[in-house]
Formats: structure tokens, C-alpha cells, sequence
């Protein structure tokens, strides 16, 4: 009975403790802020003594006008546990303004948790509890200065010092199952993006440099610069760079090769367009000829190479290859049932040419050996048969 309890309550667990949601609004200005919360279960033990919540932030997509660095503060600004009685009660405390009292919700709900015995149409007891499961609620607030243009901006709160509940088979001896509790670091996690909006239309200071291409390229928007103001009115230029690339979207995109149908580039940021500009694409053409064909060489069909596109693949000036045919050299890579092969080089491509050897599979080295041996017993017999005639 008590091992289908630990089971049942550690089921619990699994389905609730991963289960969190977040909430993120705006103010007014460049101030956000976000409420997180998740649900764990009244089996997680809270030790007081190496309790800790920590809060990390990773602005590596957050951006700010040319000639000026990040400038934001974030900080949580609540952290609170909330249990409800089977009675209506509610209890809950902010560990930020009390961590005396925060604690003692986890001791106040581990003095209320009863079990509720019933029993169900197979007889056997099932457990009810009498208080409900812990949700921890955090919120956090980040701010940033006038210069920010909009990015994004992923956050975690880490948790330490709470343990959750485990069975251990075996760790008393042969068959016994024992209850242990894991220290586990709970984690809640968002992000804020798009941020702050910009206030109007950007004026277009220089265009991308780059305007003819190949089509075994990627459209490259450096030298792009605009002018901007942010939502709180700050105003200055913005660049295209490594650091800001994020920000820009493209047509033809920038992540594939463009193609000789392209004519034009269209810039996008924060999903409007800002520039559209024309573009020259056209084939990269391989400098020497390349070989187009797999197929094994015959006097009839000797492949072909050709002038390659390196970037669509399409060809021209498709002509046989040339050899040479008094440089074959022998691959020595027959097995018993199949012939060799042998190869040469073309003299115009230099790609490697192959083909068959008739007659050199181990099969047919077999058989001739076998075909050497039975004329020798043939010959063998007729002596027999001559010296038994004489005596």
C-alpha cells in the first residue's frame, strides 16, 4: 500500500513540476516586465539554509544605436509561494519582502498535508490531499536606456534548494526500495523581444555596397545605414554588422545562394520594409571543364565533361573525354565472381576514367586452373591405359 502512495505521489510530480507559464507586458517608456510561475508538488522538501534564486540574462540579440554600448538593469521584484487549504484558505508570501515569512508557508503547508483515505471499485485506498500543491510565482523587471533599439532578450531564474522526491531499489540490501529526496534546480525561463518599436519610417544614409553577385552567393547587406529614432526618442544612426544582422530580414533571403531570376534585394526590419534595391546576378562559371558523367568508360560511351555552374549546376560546351590509351593502369580489385578494373586520367579534365577487364575475375583463374588440371589426369588415364596394354 505505501509503495503504490510513493508511486502515486511521485507521478504527481512528474506531471506537475514541469508545468510553468509566463506572462510579459510593457510599460510605458522602454521599462517590461514579466510574471512566471510554476507548479510544484507538496512532496519537494524546501531547505531554508541553501535556498537561492538567481537571475541571468543573455544579451547577445539586444542592439543599441552606433557609437553607444547596452544599457539595461534587470531584477526580480517578487518571488512568491502560494498553497491553498482544502478549506478555501490561501497562504502565500513574497520572498523578497519577507523570507522569514516565505519560509514558513512551506512549514505551515507541510504541518497541513493529510491524506483523505477512500477507496475505489476494486477496494483498494486512494489518497487525497487535504492541501493543495505549492505555485511559485516570480516577477522580474528590466529596463533599458534611450538609445536601445528593438531586439530580444532571453532571461532564467534559477532556484536552488528545494529536493525532489525519488525511489532508490536496493539501496538497503537485496529487494528493499527506499524514499530519497534529490536536491533539483528548478528553473523558469522567458524572453522579451521586439523591443522598444521604433517611432518612425528609418532614412536610408548609404545602401549596401555589394549590388553584383553570383549565383553560388548569399546576399550581403553591408554598408547599409539608417537613421532611427527609438521609441524614446532618441535618434541616431543604426548599421548593418554582425552584432545587428538579426534585426534585418531579406528577400531573397541571406541564409541561401541567389539565382540569375533575381533583380532586386527587399529590406526588411522589425518587419518593415525600409529599402528596395536592385541587384545583378549572374552564373558562377567553373574555370576549368568538370566531369559530368559517373558511368564506367566504353569505346562508345566514354562520358563527357563540361563548363559547370558552381552555383545552379547548369552546363555548356559538353564534350567526350579524352584518354589516352596507353595509360590504363590496372586496379587489381577483382573478387571471384566480378572483373577488375582499370583506370586512366582524362586529358582535358584530368577526371579519373574506369573501366572493365574482361576476363579477370578469381572465377575465371579458377576455371582455367581447374581446366589445366583435369587435361593433366586426361593424359595421366591414356599413360594408364597404355602401360596396362603392354603388360
Amino acid at each position: 500500500m505505501k509503495i503504490k502512495k510513493i508511486l502515486a505521489v511521485i507521478l504527481t510530480v512528474a506531471l506537475l513540476s514541469g508545468l510553468a507559464t509566463t506572462n510579459v507586458s510593457a510599460s510605458e517608456g522602454l521599462s517590461y516586465s514579466a510574471t512566471d510561475s510554476k507548479v510544484i508538488t507538496t512532496d519537494y522538501t524546501l531547505d531554508p539554509d541553501s535556498f537561492q534564486i538567481s537571475l541571468s540574462v543573455d544579451d547577445n540579440k539586444i542592439c543599441s544605436l552606433d557609437g553607444t554600448s547596452k544599457n539595461y538593469t534587470a531584477e526580480i521584484t517578487s518571488f512568491s509561494a502560494i498553497y491553498t487549504e482544502i478549506s478555501g484558505t490561501t497562504h502565500s508570501c513574497d520572498y523578497i519582502v519577507s523570507p522569514e515569512d516565505f519560509f514558513e508557508v512551506f512549514e505551515k503547508r507541510d504541518a497541513d498535508i493529510e491524506y483523505a483515505e477512500t477507496y475505489n471499485a476494486d477496494k483498494e485506498p486512494e489518497y487525497h490531499l487535504k492541501v493543495s500543491d505549492i505555485t511559485l510565482v516570480s516577477s522580474i523587471s528590466i529596463s533599458f536606456d534611450e538609445n536601445s533599439v528593438f531586439g530580444a532578450l532571453e532571461y532564467n531564474i534559477s532556484i536552488n534548494g528545494f529536493s525532489a522526491p525519488a525511489l532508490s531499489t536496493g539501496s538497503l540490501g537485496f529487494g528493499d526500495t527506499a524514499l530519497l529526496f534529490v536536491p533539483t534546480e528548478l528553473n523558469l525561463e522567458g524572453v522579451f523581444y521586439d523591443f522598444p518599436v521604433i517611432a518612425s519610417q528609418p532614412t536610408i544614409l548609404s545602401k549596401p555596397t555589394k549590388t553584383n553577385y553570383t549565383d553560388a552567393e548569399k546576399y550581403d547587406a553591408t554598408g547599409l545605414k539608417i537613421e532611427i529614432t527609438t521609441s524614446a526618442g532618441a535618434t541616431g544612426t543604426f548599421s548593418y554588422n554582425d552584432s545587428t544582422s538579426h534585426l534585418f530580414k531579406f528577400n531573397p533571403s541571406n541564409k541561401e545562394n541567389l539565382t540569375i531570376d533575381n533583380s532586386e534585394a527587399i529590406i526588411y526590419l522589425s518587419g518593415v520594409e525600409i529599402l528596395k534595391t536592385p541587384i545583378n546576378v549572374e552564373h558562377q562559371w567553373s574555370a576549368d571543364y568538370v566531369n559530368i558523367t559517373t558511368y564506367k568508360y566504353t569505346p562508345n560511351k566514354p562520358g563527357y565533361h563540361a563548363i559547370v555552374c558552381e552555383g545552379c549546376g547548369e552546363t555548356h560546351d559538353a564534350t567526350p573525354h579524352e584518354i589516352d590509351e596507353n595509360s590504363w593502369t590496372y586496379n587489381n580489385d577483382q573478387t571471384f565472381v566480378s572483373n577488375g578494373t582499370e583506370s586512366t586520367n582524362c586529358l582535358i579534365c584530368n577526371a579519373v576514367i574506369t573501366r572493365d577487364t574482361v576476363g579477370t575475375a578469381d572465377f575465371n583463374t579458377a576455371f582455367a586452373d581447374m581446366h589445366f588440371i583435369k587435361v593433366i589426369f586426361e593424359y595421366i588415364n591414356i599413360l594408364l591405359q597404355l602401360i596396362g596394354a603392354t603388360l
